[in-house]
């Protein structure tokens, strides 16, 4: 079965924290966390800042 990210938004500032919902626990599989953490890492300039994840599927 495929994962499908069907939302994200942010919902802590400092640290930042991000709600996430998709149709399953992408968490099971790390390659996927870090591809999310890393492409908001780079996409909105949380380098070297811990980012926190809430889940739900």
């Amino acid at each position: 079965k495929k994962f499908k990210i069907k939302f994200i938004k942010q919902i802590r500032v400092a640290p930042p924290g991000f709600l996430v919902i998709s149709n399953m626990n992408i968490w099971k599989k790390n390659n996927i966390r870090r591809y999310i953490e890393s492409n908001i890492r780079d996409n909105f300039g949380f380098i070297g800042t811990p980012i926190f994840f809430k889940l739900k599927f």
